[in-house]
């Protein structure tokens, strides 16, 4: 009888190590799938791109923000409106700010966007311009409970340099994000009172100095 019951029982104790052992094989691929990043095929993602060791932008995508700021800019039409050229001090204060990975950061003459996972050079700086939907320009002012502030100063005409820079951010110091691109722009001169530009025709109130280039005040 003794016999029969320590059979039994090392026959229970082999069972239940196999059903562990399955238990194991089955959970494994879904542990793994979990902590795994899946990185969509790059050839679907456009001009989105992925480098979780991001530090700062090349000369063609630095090209490119300057391009886009300045397509922005020429848009509103502005008889004041500077256009800018890229500067490297600036970029290295924006890229100090990012490393931050604090999306709440606030300071004058500085915009901060957030992109998860896959970056695109040129989209914070559209996304700060869609904010125009947001402002009056009439009473200089955003509708209530929106923001156009980011908008304001990619337009802030009196602005003739800018410089930017991006880091990835693990996690985020301020809000609860795992995974992010944060980019930071920063504008000089800075002026943060008033309307941003002033409306008329292009070119028709350039500073002392500055001559048309193309629909916009340029050079000294």
């Amino acid at each position: 009888m003794a016999v029969n019951c320590r059979l039994v029982l090392a026959v229970a104790v082999l069972l239940c190590l196999w059903a562990l052992v399955k238990a194991a094989v089955i959970l494994k691929p879904s542990i793994q799938g979990r902590d795994k990043r899946r990185v969509p095929d790059k050839a679907s993602m456009g001009h989105w791109k992925h480098d979780d060791l991001k530090r700062g932008f090349t000369p063609s995508e630095k090209y490119a923000i300057l391009e886009k700021h300045n397509a922005l800019r020429k848009e509103v039409m502005a008889a004041n409106m500077n256009r800018l050229v890229w500067s490297d001090a600036l970029a290295e204060h924006a890229q100090d700010i990012a490393y931050q990975c604090n999306l709440e950061y606030s300071e004058v003459g500085v915009n901060i966007a957030a992109q998860s996972y896959f970056y695109n050079e040129i989209e914070a700086t559209k996304g700060w311009y869609e904010e125009k939907s947001f402002y009056d320009y009439a009473n200089d002012a955003c509708q209530f409970g929106l923001t156009c502030k980011h908008y304001k100063q990619v337009v802030r005409a009196a602005a003739t340099m800018v410089g930017c820079g991006i880091t990835f951010c693990p996690l985020m110091n301020s809000i609860a994000m795992e995974d992010v691109y944060i980019i930071v722009c920063s504008y000089s001169p800075v002026t943060a009172k008033g309307v941003p530009y002033e409306s008329g025709p292009p070119c028709s109130h350039c500073d002392e100095g500055r001559s048309c280039s193309d629909g916009m005040c340029g050079g000294y």
